[in-house]
C-alpha cells in the first residue's frame, strides 16, 4: 500500500505509521491515504467522512462483541431485520449497545458535539430538509475539515477502547 503524508499517522517526521493507524481497518485507512484528493471537494469531503464513520462503527462493534465472545449474537444483530441504523454511532439503540459492551459513556468524550454537528452537516447534504430541493450549498472547506477531524477524532477514540478490551 502506498504510505501517505497525512500528519495525524506520520510519528517524529518519517514516512511509518503509529500503531493506530497499522491497526486500522482497510477502509478507514483509505480514508486518511485520500484525504488529498477529497479535499478539493468540501460535499465529497464530508460525505467520504461519514461513510467511513459508519463502517467503522459496524466493524469496530464487530469487533467488541468478538472481544466479548459473542459472535454469534453479532450474526444476528448484525443480519437482523428488526433492527437498522446500528451503525449509526449516536442512534440511542446503538449508542446504548456500545456502552453495555465497552462501559465508555462515548456521549461524554470531547469530541462529541463536533461529531453530531458532523453528522447533522452530512444529513442536510444527502437528505435535504425539501425532498423537492435540487441541490444543497455545499459546506465550506472548513466544515468539511471539522467534519473530517471529528470523524478522526472517534475513530482514535474507539480505536484505544478496543485495544483496552
Amino acid at each position: 500500500m502506498k504510505k501517505s503524508n497525512y500528519s495525524h499517522y506520520m510519528s517524529g517526521g518519517s514516512n511509518a505509521p503509529i500503531l493506530w493507524y497499522a491497526s486500522l481497518p482497510y477502509h478507514v485507512r483509505r480514508l486518511y491515504d485520500c484525504k488529498s484528493s477529497i479535499s478539493q471537494d468540501p460535499t465529497l469531503m464530508v460525505v467520504s467522512a461519514e461513510v467511513v464513520c459508519e463502517a467503522f462503527t459496524v466493524w469496530a462493534l464487530g469487533e467488541m462483541f468478538k472481544k466479548k465472545g459473542l459472535t454469534q449474537r453479532w450474526k444476528k444483530v448484525s443480519h437482523g431485520t428488526q433492527w437498522r441504523r446500528f451503525q449509526d454511532i449516536s442512534n440511542p439503540n446503538t449508542n446504548l449497545l456500545y456502552t453495555a459492551l465497552t462501559g465508555d459513556r462515548i456521549e461524554q468524550a470531547s469530541f462529541w458535539s463536533n461529531l453530531q454537528e458532523h453528522i447533522k452537516r452530512r444529513n442536510k447534504l444527502v437528505h435535504p430538509d425539501d425532498p423537492l430541493a435540487t441541490s444543497t450549498p455545499p459546506p465550506s472547506r472548513e466544515e468539511a475539515e471539522k467534519s473530517f477531524k471529528a470523524v478522526g477524532d472517534y475513530i482514535q477514540h474507539v480505536t484505544t477502547i478496543l485495544d483496552s478490551m
